[in-house]
C-alpha cells in the first residue's frame, strides 16, 4: 500500500488465503476470487491445498500446491509491464521459482527478501530426525539466490548462511522488519498481563532478532 501510495504500479502475486486456520479464508477458493484489486493493487492469487492441520505431510502439500500454483498464475502476470520484482521470503523458499521465471522471460531484476531462512527453518520447525529432506533442499535454496541481483536479510545472522551457498557477500544487505503504526499505542494490560498467570513459567518466542 506505501509502495502505491508513493505511485507506483503494483502487481502481487500470492496464495488464496488459508492462515492461520489452515482452511480457506470466508469466500474464497480454489478458483474463487483468483483476481481482485485491493486500495488499487492487483492481486493475483494461485489456487493452493490449504495447510489444514499443520501436519508434515499437509504442509508439504501446501508448499508444492503454491509452488505449482504459483507458476501457472504467474503465466498471468506477463502481459503487465514490469520492471523489477520484489519477493517477501517467508517460507517456503521457493516461492522464488516463479519470480526466476518472470524475471528470466521479462529479462528484469529480482530482489529477495529473506525472513526465513531455509532449509534450517525446514529442520528446526519440522523437527526433522534426518537431513535428508535439509539436503535435498539445498540446491535448490542454492540456485534461487544465485538468480536473485539483490538479497535482503531480516536478521545479520543469516549473512553467513547465505553467503555459505556461494552468494557474494556484497550482493546481502541487512534489511529489518518493522511494526505497523495499527500496532500503536500497545496495551500490555490487554494483550498480555491480564492472561499470564503471575507464578507461571515464561518463554517467549521473538522471532528473528539481531
Amino acid at each position: 500500500v506505501e509502495f502505491k501510495r508513493r505511485e507506483h504500479e503494483i502487481t502481487v502475486l500470492t496464495a488464496v488465503p488459508d492462515y492461520p486456520g489452515g482452511k480457506f479464508h470466508e469466500g474464497y477458493g480454489v478458483f474463487k476470487k483468483n483476481r481482485e484489486m485491493y486500495y488499487g493493487i492487483n492481486i493475483y492469487r494461485a489456487p493452493i491445498i490449504p495447510r489444514g492441520s499443520g501436519s508434515n505431510v499437509r504442509l508439504a502439500l501446501n508448499y508444492f500446491s503454491l509452488l505449482i500454483g504459483s507458476i501457472y498464475t504467474s503465466m498471468f502476470i506477463l502481459k503487465n509491464k514490469i520492471d523489477i520484482i520484489f519477493v517477501f521470503g517467508v517460507s517456503p523458499v521457493t516461492i522464488g521459482i516463479p519470480a526466476i521465471i518472470i524475471k528470466k522471460i521479462k529479462k528484469i531484476p529480482i530482489c529477495f527478501w529473506v525472513l526465513d531462512l531455509w532449509p534450517e527453518s525446514v529442520s528446526t520447525a519440522g523437527n526433522l530426525k534426518s537431513d535428508l529432506i535439509p539436503k535435498f533442499l539445498n540446491p535448490i535454496v542454492k540456485y534461487i539466490y544465485k538468480h536473485a541481483d539483490k538479497i535482503f536479510v531480516s536478521s545479520k545472522g543469516f549473512i553467513n548462511s547465505i553467503a555459505g551457498k556461494g552468494v557474494n557477500r556484497n550482493k546481502i544487505e541487512f534489511y529489518p522488519q518493522w511494526a505497523e503504526p495499527i500496532f500503536q499505542p500497545v496495551e500490555l494490560e490487554k494483550y498480555l498481563l491480564g492472561s499470564i498467570p503471575k507464578d507461571s513459567f515464561k518463554i517467549m518466542f521473538a522471532g528473528n532478532i539481531g
